[in-house]
């Protein structure tokens, strides 16, 4: 088996974790990735590598989409809202004490925000560029949100920004939360309830 097919890939992968059992943890990890309060949320042995390399603050995903229906904000916020109940990372809150990390769940309104802009002339990706990075510095893990969406007009297109921390998403899940996110927009359009099913 040399790995050409994905198939073979796949195979190689399952028996290499198959015949290596994991690891323990070390005791000393172990102490930091477990809550430290009541109501404390176990950190992730990806997010403590990560805060202990200095991710603390912009850490963050993001991906600029075409809208290919017309959307409103409210509908798009409400879509959000749905999203976030669903995805209940998304409602993360990290702090650090005494040189310890911790995370515990915060509500789901101050999760994320949603704005819009216009942008129109010859100057308009120019005049974009900086609204972008402000979405990036208003994200704060302390208190929320972890999530921004900016829903960008451009005459009669319109483009949807989203950033988040890494923190509470990787890249895989970045794809997934998108594809949700526009079903709970079509839920929304067609009057549905907005609840995902699996």
């Amino acid at each position: 088996n040399d790995g050409s097919t994905l198939r073979a890939i796949a195979t190689l992968v399952v028996t290499r974790f198959e015949a290596e059992p994991a690891s323990p943890v070390p005791s000393a990890e172990a102490a930091e990735l477990a809550p430290s309060e009541p109501g404390d949320v176990p950190l992730s042995a990806s997010q403590l590598h990560a805060l202990r390399l200095g991710q603390w603050s912009w850490w963050n995903r993001a991906v600029m989409l075409d809208v290919h229906r017309r959307l409103r904000p409210e509908r798009l916020r409400r879509a959000t809202a749905a999203l976030v109940a669903q995805h209940e990372a998304l409602r993360l809150r990290f702090r650090r004490e005494d040189g310890r990390f911790a995370q515990r769940y915060g509500d789901i309104e101050s999760s994320f925000a949603v704005e819009s802009v216009t942008v129109s002339g010859p100057d308009g990706d120019r005049e974009l560029l900086p609204l972008l990075d402000e979405q990036h510095r208003r994200l704060s893990l302390e208190n929320g949100p972890v999530m921004r969406l900016l829903l960008v007009e451009t005459g009669p297109e319109q483009r949807l920004f989203v950033t988040i921390n890494h923190l509470v998403m990787d890249g895989v899940t970045l794809g997934i939360l998108v594809d949700d996110l526009d079903r709970l927009c079509q839920l929304d359009e067609r009057g549905e309830r907005l609840r995902l099913t699996r």
